[in-house]
């Protein structure tokens, strides 16, 4: 991860290499330090600039702005009014299409433009029937099969054929968010957004996604006196930056459970957040001395950002996992069917076992030693002499085996059988053993 501070007039922010001191004792390090002259375009040159390679590379990026009220976070990620103030978002997207067209492997570029205002999700691009910015419902975050991923129920993906139609869904977009004035920024973002690039190559068939995200600045309602719906935007937006930092939390700290379901934000990050793509901090910072405290808060924030460690693969190597997860899945998919077969052919034993014992509790289905067997041997004889007019079978087991003596009798040219005895096998023995022999043969 990297975590990059801009500062705007340091008056109590001291810049020592990549170190941030604030007041007289708080140090914090960064992988990169950006001062308050720094230009847009070293920002993109830092920043914007090796997330385009991590996704000609194939790895999912994150580029996330993060900091107090005002304190530049959109400039840095839309711009300014002139063509040299353009943020990182317009500068990603042209150096985007410029690096796909120069390479050999065709590339389909798609975009996605979401604000979360107030708890609720909106499509942000121009809606194909409206012409207009679709605000008229709240889209919904889904899971996917396997709960590890998200996507948004209803957010359009446009395909875009040049970088002027993707220049212009983002500019229609981001004048559609929600904007209001407080005492610290005359045009403030009431929303977080997220821009989504989809850059799919042709070769592979893979997908890779860059997120830029534009989170709205936290608050302190006694210095931006906000009143009535400002004041209620701004409550939605300190709760959703609070669960962001648990989120985070919990994070590094390796917690067994993360809190991603507490708000739509984190919910819509997970992807971003839990491993599957590298991410970028970008921590905007107010050097004022008024604003130390929420200084220092940003910054301890970007510093429990970047003890996250994620081990990131391109997205080829999870695709390539997928599908061997998919064959293992079929296998082990055949393995249960025919232990489900094995599970319905004991039962249908036990049935069976049940409708012969049910008169006999103690019945076994164990295997018959000598004096089993010796036992069965003196039944079927009483039946077959007409000591007895019935054969009682206690078990499956003692069936068959009756039935393989009675079996070894006939072959032996009727040993044991009289003409007066004959019938009574027959009629008394059939009626018993016939129906478990033929329906329910022996698993021995």
């Amino acid at each position: 991860e990297t975590a990059t501070a801009l500062t705007a007039s340091p008056t109590v922010v001291h810049i020592q290499g990549n170190t941030l001191t604030v007041g007289s004792d708080l140090k914090f390090g960064f992988q990169q330090v950006l001062g308050p002259d720094a230009t847009q375009d070293r920002v993109f040159e830092q920043v914007g600039a090796p997330a385009v390679q991590s996704i000609l590379d194939g790895y999912n990026s994150t580029l996330l702005a993060y900091g107090q009220t005002g304190a530049g976070k959109t400039f840095t990620v839309s711009g300014g009014d002139d063509y040299d103030q353009r943020g990182l978002a317009p500068r990603v997207i042209s150096q985007l299409f410029s690096a796909t067209q120069a390479r050999s492997t065709p590339y389909k570029i798609s975009l996605s433009y979401l604000e979360i205002h107030n708890e609720q999700i909106f499509d942000l691009t121009p809606d194909n029937q409206h012409g207009g910015p679709e605000t008229s419902g709240a889209l919904t975050v889904m899971d996917d099969a396997s709960g590890l991923s998200t996507s948004v129920r209803g957010l359009m993906k446009h395909p875009c054929e040049c970088e002027e139609h993707a220049l212009q869904l983002l500019f229609e977009g981001s004048s559609a968010r929600a904007v209001a004035e407080h005492k610290l920024n005359r045009a403030s973002s009431r929303s977080h957004s997220v821009l989504t690039l989809y850059v799919r190559s042709l070769a592979d068939e893979t997908t890779v996604k860059l997120n830029i995200v534009d989170l709205a600045g936290s608050e302190r309602l006694k210095k931006t006196a906000s009143k009535g719906a400002t004041r209620k935007e701004a409550m939605f937006i300190n709760k959703s930056l609070t669960f962001l930092e648990q989120v985070v939390i919990a994070l590094a700290e390796g917690a067994k459970h993360i809190p991603y379901r507490q708000s739509k934000l984190t919910h819509v990050l997970r992807d971003s957040l839990d491993g599957d793509a590298l991410v970028t901090l970008i921590a905007a910072i107010w050097g004022d001395a008024s604003h130390a405290d929420e200084t220092a808060a940003t910054l301890r924030f970007s510093t429990r950002m970047g003890k996250i460690q994620n081990e990131v693969q391109p997205v080829s190597a999870y695709a390539a996992q997928a599908e061997g997860n998919e064959q293992l899945s079929r296998y082990y998919k055949g393995l249960l069917q025919g232990k489900q077969r094995q599970i319905d052919s004991l039962k249908s034993e036990l049935a069976m076992h049940d409708s012969v014992t049910r008169f006999n509790p103690r019945a076994s289905r164990g295997e018959l030693g000598r004096a089993g067997k010796e036992r069965v041997r003196q039944a079927v004889l009483a039946l077959v002499d007409g000591s007895s007019d019935r054969l009682q079978l206690p078990s499956l087991t003692f069936a068959q085996e009756a039935l393989t003596q009675m079996a070894e009798m006939l072959r032996a040219g009727g040993m044991g059988l009289t003409p007066h005895a004959q019938p009574h096998a027959q009629s008394h023995a059939e009626p018993h053993a016939e129906p478990h022999a033929h329906s329910h043969p022996s698993p021995h």
